[in-house]
């Protein structure tokens, strides 16, 4: 690892996963059924798709997302009862992103600490609140990490992996690109996107499932070895 002066992070995916127990009760699926890793371990996986298929957009996901995610569950993608109920999860926002990982919350305050830390996420307005509410992080003191700014793109006019959503973030603490640092669960949203602004990036991949040797991967952000200063 390089020095940095700025930890750009991405959310879901890094910070918070999908609501476990409101999949599983979409899903019909019970405590005894599947254990909570699965479920985590089926949002790379589905992530793993979408980057595949490149899309234009982040709405774009959903299909392919959804697809994925029930078959990393030996769920066939064609019952489209449960592809409607995972969607309807997906559309409400900020309650279908209610499982925090602890490692990356309790690793986002020891980087705060040393370090200019930027939200930087596709959402609709609501991830600011979202992680604050969740005790993960705020802009200034509080329950969770201290970060300087969350980059919403609702807020900004641009989603990754638009160049435009990075600047902003690096415009909010004064940094310059290469003294940056992007961490994120997507290749095509957020490591590609992030080395296109000019900002380092580093795949977030806790289950080893990206075998591409063309960039950079961590599988936590204790990863990076970026403590206090």
């Amino acid at each position: 690892m390089g020095a940095f002066d700025a930890v750009l992070v991405d959310a879901g995916g890094v910070l918070v996963l999908p609501d476990r127990a409101a999949v599983s009760a979409a899903l019909g699926l019970g405590a005894w059924d599947v254990a909570p890793e699965v479920l985590d371990r089926a949002h790379y996986r589905a992530v793993a798709a979408v980057d595949d298929a490149r899309p234009e957009t982040d709405r774009a996901i959903f299909p392919t997302y959804v697809a994925a995610y029930l078959e990393a569950l030996d769920i066939s993608p064609d019952r489209r009862d449960l592809v409607a109920a995972l969607a309807a999860i997906f559309d409400v926002g900020a309650p279908a992103w209610t499982t925090v990982i602890p490692q990356s919350a309790a690793s986002l305050r020891t980087i705060a600490r040393g370090h200019r830390v930027v939200i930087v996420s596709n959402s609709q307005g609501w991830m600011e609140r979202h992680l604050r509410d969740a005790g993960v992080c705020q802009v200034g003191p509080g329950a969770g990490a201290s970060v300087s700014a969350v980059i919403d793109s609702a807020h900004v006019g641009a989603e990754k992996p638009d160049a435009r959503i990075f600047r902003a973030a690096l415009e909010a603490v004064g940094v310059a690109a290469d003294r940056a640092v992007h961490v994120g669960d997507s290749v095509w949203f957020d490591v590609q996107g992030a080395l296109a602004a000019g900002v380092n990036a580093f795949h977030f991949d806790p289950y080893g499932l990206c075998t591409n040797t063309e960039h950079e991967h961590v599988a936590g952000l204790a990863d990076l070895g970026l403590g206090s200063r």
